[in-house]
């Protein structure tokens, strides 16, 4: 009760992600760099999840299915940022995936279905998404009509609530009252907050302006490889061809479909692209897995039965060219976009933002920073108040970072984030030139079929900022005069609505 965040706290978020990236710190504290000692837990669970993926399909498939799977699940860009984060999603997503590889582990006897129920219990523990993971697993069973093992995993969901509730000490002194508090957290956001905008298409939506129920589907073509779709498509195809494999075709299915259609409903968050349905991933990259080799299976008893080398040289091609695109994007993973929205600089043009999340801070903004700022410089940028008491303990720079008073600070720093822009950055960004601008050339399709650059940053001077605010409150002041003088126009008119 004294200052503990989780399940009490803005979204209510429950301590898995934080016990995971505790465990990885005091580990490697001792000889990793702060932010690198604070990603090892979530790190280290994403190298579990690979394996566990490759145990799975090397006993439903094969060696060559589970290999391409991780191949297909280390090449999706905006996944693999997110795996070695310090947050709540990487570890989510990876949670999930072992608890699906596991499943059918536990149905053979009650002890490990205690284990799977623990691990449940972690998943729940990750984020308040981890409580829709036993759905895929009740619809499968309810599919299946088995009634066994409808009831297993209802017994595993029983030992699943106790773990949540034994990971969360928050809960423990008023147990009913902690958890409708985290339920109140979890379903209020409207009424509590945060309420984040974001830009789609060229609108800007919020929790009180949902997404178009299509989002989704747009979403995963605009941010997945195309060589991933294709292949996803492949292995659906192939493993619907074989009926002893149609089951666990429809369990991967289901945990794909599940927050697909979750983030279509009005009341889901909009903001971060894929960041908060990305345990959906994941299983696309598994069906990639298994479209792949069955592809190269076809090759070599059909068209190419002779031709070995050529079947090898197409699939090292297909995989290496993931791997040049995930290169070219470091760091800016966040900021990757799929050919099919013409890369990053069609998806600026049709109205999406190329980057949230801050990617854009990156070492080369610190390295001007640090040769234009005097010791003691501040240099605001618009982060939350843990991230500037975490960036200026453990950066040794001339700056610290400051998420209030800019009018106090010497540079400002501005994300090319429209839907989160307030009007002093759209003044800036619109009239102004920055002193220092991060530009992103983007993956392989970018450099090779356009020249243009994205800025996904930039730096203003104090100057600026002051100037561009006196401009954007004479703007926004012009606007509400001119809204009323309409106002009152239709008021006179008998049209005021």
């Amino acid at each position: 009760q004294k200052g503990c965040p989780y399940t009490t706290q803005i979204e209510g978020h429950p301590t898995g992600y934080g016990l995971l990236i505790a465990l990885g710190r005091s580990l490697t504290s001792q000889f990793l760099p702060a932010k690198e000692s604070n990603r090892f837990g979530p790190m280290g669970l994403f190298a579990v999840a690979c394996s566990a993926v490759y145990v799975r399909l090397r006993r439903s498939h094969d060696k060559g299915t589970a290999l391409s799977a991780i191949a297909f699940l280390l090449l999706m860009p905006r996944l693999f940022a997110h795996a070695h984060f310090a947050t709540t999603d990487g570890p989510l997503m990876s949670a999930w995936i072992i608890l699906w590889a596991s499943f059918d582990w536990a149905l053979v006897s009650w002890r490990r279905l205690t284990v799977w129920g623990m691990w449940l219990g972690y998943v729940m523990s990750c984020k308040f998404t981890g409580w829709i993971a036993v759905i895929p697993f009740l619809a499968w069973s309810t599919v299946q009509r088995d009634t066994k093992m409808f009831l297993k995993v209802l017994v595993g969901t029983y030992v699943g609530f106790w773990m949540f509730v034994l990971l969360n000490p928050t809960l423990w002194h008023d147990l009913p009252g902690g958890i409708e508090r985290f339920f109140e957290l979890a379903f209020s956001r409207r009424e509590l907050g945060p309420n984040v905008p974001t830009m789609f298409l060229g609108q800007v939506y919020d929790l009180h302006h949902p997404l178009p129920w299509y989002n989704t589907t747009l979403w995963i073509l605009f941010t997945v490889p195309p060589a991933t779709l294709i292949f996803a498509g492949i292995g659906f195809i192939s493993d619907l061809k074989q009926p002893n494999m149609r089951s666990g075709l429809v369990l991967i299915l289901i945990n794909w479909l599940v927050l697909v259609v979750v983030r279509a409903l009005p009341w889901a968050p909009p903001h971060d692209a894929i960041r908060l349905w990305l345990p959906s991933f994941p299983f696309l990259a598994v069906l990639a897995g298994i479209g792949f080799s069955a592809s190269l299976s076809w090759a070599k008893v059909g068209c190419l039965p002779r031709w070995s080398p050529l079947r090898r040289a197409l699939a090292v091609a297909i995989l290496g060219c993931g791997l040049v695109n995930m290169i070219l994007c470091n760091p800016q993973w966040l900021s990757y976009y799929s050919p099919l929205i013409g890369g990053v600089v069609g998806a600026e043009r049709v109205g999406l933002e190329p980057t949230y999340y801050w990617d854009g801070f990156d070492s080369d903004v610190h390295d001007w920073l640090d040769d234009h700022c005097q010791p003691r410089d501040q240099v605001y940028c618009h982060v939350s108040n843990e991230y500037c008491d975490f960036w200026n303990r453990t950066n040794v720079k001339n700056y610290k970072l400051q998420c209030n008073n800019p009018e106090q600070c010497n540079w400002i720093l501005v994300q090319n984030r429209p839907g989160h822009m307030t009007s002093v950055d759209k003044y800036l960004t619109a009239n102004l030139s920055p002193a220092f601008v991060k530009r992103f050339s983007g993956g392989a399709f970018d450099r090779v079929f356009s020249s243009e650059k994205v800025p996904i940053a930039w730096v203003y001077s104090r100057e600026q900022y002051l100037s561009a605010k006196l401009h954007a409150v004479e703007l926004l002041s012009i606007q509400r005069d001119s809204e009323q003088n309409a106002t009152g126009a239709n008021v006179n008119r008998g049209h005021y609505r």
